[in-house]
């Protein structure tokens, strides 16, 4: 799944940032540039590195968990800031400008956190990583079948072609001699 998160994990994610006020694709980037800014941090570049000490987190520990833990304990961690504005600025280190919106998210800590993906499972709408792999297979026959359909019509419109044209003169023909007749 992205980002290493697993196919149900990053669904019950992105159900628990649409009911915090952030859409998927805003979650999406958050979680990619996360993911960077951590690597980044264990690496010593990068400007997180000092969020993540403020947040009492270890850059290197964290980059060696899943993305799925790291938010855990990214969440963990920001449920203890008090101030609502060091919040966000953290966030934002973190997360960049859909930082402001993951806040909310991110407040419960891992225990909220887990509340949310629960309620994701108790919706039904959480496929199984077997189930997205045949989602996946799907899509890719079906777009084969779908190339082969193309190349199909192609072949027998260029075999037409010659046959439909000379119509099309006979037709021009036609007209031309008659066609004020009609």
């Amino acid at each position: 799944a992205k980002l290493g998160f697993s196919v149900e994990g990053l669904q019950e994610y992105q159900y628990a940032a649409e009911r915090s006020g952030v859409s998927t694709a805003q979650f999406n980037t958050a979680s990619q540039r996360m993911v960077r800014r951590v690597s980044e941090a264990a690496a010593g570049i990068g400007k997180t590195g000092k969020a993540l000490k403020e947040l009492g987190l270890d850059a290197k520990w964290l980059n060696s968990l899943k993305p799925e833990e790291q938010f855990e304990h990214i969440s963990e961690a920001m449920k203890h800031i008090p101030n609502k504005a060091d919040r966000v600025r953290l966030a934002m280190k973190l997360f960049d400008t859909e930082g402001v919106g993951l806040v909310n998210m991110l407040n419960g800590g891992k225990a909220g956190l887990e509340a949310l993906r629960k309620d994701a499972r108790a919706t039904g709408n959480i496929i199984s990583k077997e189930d997205a792999k045949n989602a996946e297979d799907f899509q890719d026959a079906f777009l084969d079948f779908k190339q082969i359909i193309g190349s199909v019509n192609k072949s027998i419109g260029a075999k037409f072609m010659p046959l439909v044209t000379r119509m099309m003169i006979k037709f021009k023909a036609f007209h031309e001699k008659y066609g004020a007749r009609f």
